[in-house]
């Protein structure tokens, strides 16, 4: 994963976001098959952060754990639960403006920079 702003938009967050349009659309269907008029959706994103010294360099880095999962409630409760996603995170500037990346890049990321580019 390249660096990039740490933001719900941002790749960490995809399968999360994609779980929470599914059960969004769900809860719709199971309210309107079982003539109710409310339900709920509910998005949890738990963060565990660990401390990492860097061993050439001495830097400390910051490695977060973010556990999401999404919940429904229409007469039962519902879950569906997320990937962990790991990462590094990245100050930049004096501001709070954090960037999660990792040290390791898909082919699907380069093939897209080749394709920028070109």
């Amino acid at each position: 994963m390249k660096p990039q702003e740490l933001n719900i938009e941002c790749e960490v967050f995809d399968e999360l976001r994609e779980k929470l349009n599914a059960v969004i659309n769900s809860l719709i269907s199971a309210m309107i098959e079982k003539n109710l008029t409310t339900g709920s959706v509910g998005a949890k994103i738990g963060i565990e952060l660990y401390k990492h010294t860097d061993e050439k360099t001495g830097e400390l880095l910051y490695l977060p754990e973010f556990k999401p999962d999404v919940s429904m409630k229409v007469g039962a409760k519902g879950k569906v639960e997320c990937s962990k996603v790991t990462g590094m995170i990245m100050m930049k500037g004096q501001g709070r403006n954090y960037f999660v990346g990792s040290n390791q890049i898909d082919i699907e990321e380069l093939l897209a920079e080749e394709k920028e580019g070109a």
